[in-house]
């Protein structure tokens, strides 16, 4: 019986204390209190970090495709340099053989060459006959 008399100053007290807890026990910074036409943009600030956030984005977006493809464009060269090798190589493989001692004596004769008998040879170490 006791305890609904005291109900009304149970819920005054509660009230109280909601009331109270809700506001700021201290403050580090004052209140900004600004003029009625000067209002902060604190939206406008907002879009300006958004676009340059954006702008940086596409900034990332360029420099990444440029080096993709730049990437795509050094495959490319790899396998030409391959290619090429390739070739060279089988240059090389057919001057080789072609320049062997019996592919040229072959050469020679469907020229219509025939071989030495007698092989003669110069001697650069004597004055020519009739020079000084």
């Amino acid at each position: 019986m006791a305890l609904t008399l005291f109900s009304p100053a149970i819920i005054r007290s509660k009230n109280l204390v909601i009331s109270s807890t809700t506001k700021v026990a201290f403050r580090l910074v004052p209140e900004l209190e600004t003029a009625r036409g000067d209002e902060l943009h604190v939206r406008a600030f907002g879009k300006i970090l958004g676009a340059i956030f954006c702008l940086g984005l596409l900034l990332l977006l360029v420099i990444n495709t440029f080096l993709t493809s730049d990437a795509f464009i050094l495959q490319r060269l790899k396998q030409e340099v391959n290619v090429i090798n390739d070739q060279k190589d089988a240059t090389l493989r057919e001057v080789a053989s072609l320049a062997s001692p019996a592919q040229v004596a072959r050469a020679a004769e469907k020229l219509g060459m025939i071989p030495a008998t007698t092989p003669q040879f110069i001697d650069l170490t004597q004055s020519p006959p009739g020079g000084q």
